[in-house]
Parts: structure tokens; C-alpha cells; sequence
């Protein structure tokens, strides 16, 4: 086994890329963790009667996503696989479940950490204050 770390930009199906990179390689992939943020996720919710698929609106960071990936044997049947994640929207509110549709990368980690935060918000050390004597020599 290997590990990798997969990159990617803002505004493409996560679902979609992965598939592929494992498709060119013919290669099955197990993802443990990302970072980062998507938008516009749409989730299954099992516990419906029949089970539904909620779409939420809007920019998400991840908290935990994983998934299997298992290329199939003709390029024309579809892939194994079961993308599981769970996000912090922008109040706060926590969802997760079942991916059962596009993924939409919304950036990397540190593109979307100021997100929240106003742009006059500056986390820097506080200054040392200078010695008021000088150390003995």
C-alpha cells in the first residue's frame, strides 16, 4: 500500500475526480481523511420512508470524509463506491451522511480558513517587551 495526497481546485466534483484518477490507473483507492470545503452537497438520509436525498445550500468545511473507490471491471459499469462525509456550515450547524451526488470542491483548507473570520481579525503573537536592563556578560 501506498499513500497518496490528492489536491484539488476549487469547483470540481470531488466524486467525479477521484473515480477517474483511480480509472486512468486501475487502481482502487481508500480515502481516510481531507480538508478543505465544498459546496452545494447533496446527502441521502436513510432514515426517510422511502430514503431521500437533501440537498444543502451553500459553502461547508469538512470535518471527516472517507470513502472506497473500486474501479470496475468494464469501463461502462459503474464504480464501487460510497463517499461518507461530514461538514460545519457557517452558523455552526453539522450534517453528514451518504454522498449521493456531485461533491463540488470549494478549496483547500487554508484557502477557506478566513471565510469566517472579518478581514481586520489578525491572529499574531503579542510583542515581547524589551528588557530593561542588559544581561551581564
Amino acid at each position: 500500500m501506498s499513500p497518496y495526497v490528492l489536491e484539488l481546485p476549487a469547483g470540481v466534483d470531488i466524486v467525479e475526480t477521484v473515480n477517474s484518477y483511480c480509472r486512468t490507473r486501475n487502481m482502487a483507492l481508500c480515502i481516510l481523511t481531507g480538508s478543505g470545503t465544498v459546496t452545494n452537497v447533496t446527502l441521502r438520509q436513510p432514515t426517510t420512508t422511502p430514503p431521500a436525498s437533501v440537498t444543502f445550500h451553500g459553502r461547508f468545511d469538512i470535518l471527516s470524509i472517507s470513502a472506497t473507490v473500486i474501479p470496475a471491471v468494464s469501463p461502462s459499469a459503474p464504480f464501487a463506491n460510497g463517499f461518507t462525509i461530514s461538514l460545519a456550515g457557517p452558523q455552526g450547524q453539522i450534517v453528514g451522511g451518504a454522498v449521493s451526488g456531485q461533491l463540488i470542491s470549494g478549496g483547500t483548507s487554508t484557502e477557506s480558513m478566513s471565510m469566517y473570520l472579518p478581514s481586520d481579525v489578525i491572529w499574531a503573537p503579542s510583542a515581547r517587551q524589551a528588557a530593561s536592563h542588559q544581561p551581564p556578560y
